[in-house]
């Protein structure tokens, strides 16, 4: 039996991957880096969970881009996030995220959120969205959200995130 449980099909036992096979090496890189990559992710979704723009924006590289992908334009470098973050909050007060689904890639994720809550204008909402967000350096680089913009829309009435304007 090999160290990974498995026999071959003459009865031979399979050996483990040597430490020095550059396969072996690129999956344990692999590994380390999604780990660093999941690790980002948890500590940045934290931010959001605790709506600290300050923090969110310390986790971004300095010409990092935030794009809803619902009719605005990017978000771009630290303080342009920080008011679309705060702007987030602004309009969502208790925005609750609920996670459906996240896939870790060495420099990327891919996340689904059910996002919950009561908006400014006392709509209850509830959107699913999307996330793509790339990683460069141990921060993030760019994160892509595409949301339902018509439940979005329905949920905050007539206010519009507007990301170019400063947050209130």
């Amino acid at each position: 039996m090999s160290a990974f449980g498995i026999d071959s099909s003459d009865g031979q036992p399979i050996p483990a991957p040597r430490a020095d096979a550059p396969s072996y090496r690129l999956r344990q890189e692999y590994i380390a880096m999604s780990t660093a990559t999941r690790d980002l992710f948890d500590r940045y979704h934290a931010c959001w969970v605790d709506r600290d723009p300050d923090r969110i924006v310390a986790l971004h590289t300095e010409d990092s881009i935030f794009h809803l992908h619902s009719g605005q334009e990017p978000a771009r470098g630290r303080e342009a996030i920080r008011q679309a973050a705060a702007g987030t909050f602004a309009l969502v007060p208790d925005l609750v995220f609920h996670l459906v689904s996240l896939r870790v890639g060495e420099d990327f994720w891919v996340v689904q959120w059910q996002l919950r809550g009561t908006s400014a204008t006392g709509n209850p909402v509830a959107v699913d969205l999307a996330d793509y967000v790339l990683v460069e350096d141990g921060a993030v680089k760019e994160k892509h959200s595409y949301v339902d913009g018509v439940a979005m829309q329905a949920a905050v009435g007539a206010a519009v995130l507007d990301r170019s304007a400063p947050a209130r």
